[in-house]
């Protein structure tokens, strides 16, 4: 992009119509940008201008009192003025004028009074436009290259190598999963510095999933960066380094479309990916399905060589959704399908898995595994588990706002000849939050006594169990309409406390005793340990099968 586009007060200098003309005060303010040219007549009563206006008058702008002309300059300066030229002789300029000019560093510019104002403000207007005009083409011509490599499937350091020659600035690439990319990779001590700067602030970032162009000012330069995004989730950021304040609307629409080339490329290479793993889908659809092979043969296929059985681990994961629309066609629904294993391999990805999906009707099965010698100093792997699924659990929202969905997930394993048994734990999950309708914890190991119900094969068994214990209470509860059931659950949850249980209930206290008495003659001493067991857990297999109860 042209080094010329931002004109300064410097190079107005350098023009021919200024050969005359001297700058007496403010020289440190020389770099100032200008945007256009104003003429500020004597007699205005106020100033309204857009800023880095480079300002035309004579020397009567000074014949008024000193506060008059003071307070004039002072808004010139609030308004960000670029600098004020005065047709005039330096012994003219009130040297209370210069010194407020050498203070903020606001150039005072003495012109000569042969050169016409209508000369100047033609001359610098057609300087500004011929300029945007020029950047304009550049930008275009800059994202037909981008368009180019895009199609030819080129790297992501082809597209920043083309955004480096395009602004001739420090260019770094930051993506979610591996390393920085600094271009030129020489770096100066200041842009290290604001390299680390950058890197703590899309730390930062992140936690909030920014989708604009955002500034950070480090010292003399200014940090432009943007994430890239895709799918609702941020892949990458990348950022410009910048001399001598911000990126004009030029810049920023440069690294937009450079973000934006960079964003169809890591699309397409997900959809690539999507397809070379379809030989891994094979295998997770045989181990969901029970249709088990010898344990070497299996991680062989997975590509892992460790023969250490506790040097390998794995979570086996199951996503189920329904659609409350009835008019989702075929494609729709298969395009979702797509996106939500895309985002859910991405997400595992960036907590250091490696994941497997596989899609069947309304559920997706997934396995996540990683080889410990790949992560001695990471997150423990229930830690990152753990976050992972809840960063999934909240992209599942974005993709279906207009539907639900549970997930289940099932303890970590070592076989993969277990892996049957650990997608059966992550169904239990979904089971149990489906009957049980309180239950939202995804993980097999937090689902408690429902693990050993679930597997109770007799279901007389449980049927008596639930008869022989609180049995007298739903036939209560029938026949009166009364919440003696409710409220004993609660009780118990409560430890015994009245009070808590009134508050869960939102009921008074009185109403509280009340039923606990009527408790009390239909169980007896429900509260003694060894009957309170037998009760909860009583509770728990009524939750499970109270529809086929009665």
């Amino acid at each position: 992009m042209s080094n010329e586009l931002t004109l300064t007060v410097q190079d107005i200098m350098r023009r021919p119509l200024f050969q005359r003309a001297n700058m007496i005060a403010g020289l440190k303010g020389r770099d100032r940008p200008v945007e256009w040219v104003h003429i500020l007549e004597d007699g205005h009563s106020g100033i309204e201008i857009n800023g880095n206006e480079f300002i035309l008058t004579t020397v009567h702008f000074f014949d008024r009192a000193k506060d008059v002309y003071m307070s004039y300059l002072n808004e010139l300066l609030r308004q960000k003025a670029a600098a004020l030229c005065v047709v005039a002789t330096a012994e003219q300029i009130p040297s209370d004028v210069c010194r407020f000019a050498n203070e903020y560093e606001f150039p005072i510019i003495l012109l000569d009074d042969k050169v016409r104002f209508v000369d100047i403000t033609k001359d610098i207007h057609m300087s500004i436009v011929n300029d945007h005009a020029k950047t304009v083409l550049e930008l275009e011509a800059y994202s037909k290259e981008l368009s180019h490599l895009t199609l030819q499937s080129r790297s992501i350091g082809h597209i920043l190598q083309a955004f480096y020659r395009f602004t001739s600035h420090h260019i770094v690439y930051y993506p979610m999963e591996g390393n920085a990319v600094t271009l030129p990779q020489t770096q100066k001590q200041d842009y290290e510095s604001c390299i680390q700067i950058f890197h703590e602030q899309i730390l930062r970032d992140h936690q909030g999933a920014l989708t604009r162009t955002e500034t950070i000012t480090a010292g003399n330069i200014t940090i432009l960066y943007q994430p890239v995004t895709a799918m609702g989730q941020v892949l990458a950021y990348v950022a410009v380094l910048l001399h001598e304040g911000g990126g004009d609307r030029y810049m920023t629409r440069a690294l937009d479309y450079t973000v934006t080339a960079i964003a169809h490329h890591l699309l397409r290479e997900l959809f690539i990916e999507e397809r070379n793993l379809q030989n891994q889908a094979l295998l997770l659809d045989d181990l969901v399905n029970n249709r088990m092979q010898s344990e070497e043969l299996m991680r062989t296929k997975l590509g892992i060589v460790t023969q250490d059985i506790h040097n390998f681990s794995y979570y086996c994961g199951v996503i189920q959704w329904g659609f409350s629309k009835s008019n989702w066609n075929v494609g729709e629904r298969n395009s979702l399908l797509q996106n939500i294993a895309i985002v859910t391999r991405t997400i595992m990805n960036r907590h250091q898995f490696h994941p497997i999906t596989l899609t069947m009707g309304n559920r997706l099965y997934f396995l996540v595994y990683q080889v410990q010698a790949e992560h001695k100093n990471m997150l423990p792997i229930q830690k990152r588990i753990e976050t992972a699924t809840d960063q999934v659990k909240h992209a599942m929202t974005q993709f279906l706002t207009d539907g639900d969905f549970l997930i289940g997930m099932s303890k970590a394993n070592h076989m993969l000849t277990d892996a049957y048994e650990a997608f059966q734990q992550a169904r239990q999950v979904i089971e149990v939050a489906q009957i049980t309708e309180s239950f939202t914890d995804p993980f097999y190991e937090h689902i408690g006594i429902f693990r050993i119900l679930l597997n109770v094969k007799n279901n007389q068994t449980i049927h008596s169990l639930i008869q022989d214990y609180v049995g007298e209470v739903l036939k209560h509860d029938q026949q009166n309409g009364a919440e003696l059931l409710k409220t004993l659950k609660a009780y118990l949850n409560n430890n015994g406390s009245k009070q808590a249980t009134a508050n869960e209930l939102f009921i008074h206290r009185q109403t509280v005793n009340y039923r606990v008495e009527q408790l009390h003659e239909l169980l007896g001493d429900f509260m003694h340990p060894d009957r309170r067991i037998c009760i909860e857990v009583a509770l728990r297999a009524y939750e499970l099968h109270r529809i086929h109860f009665f």
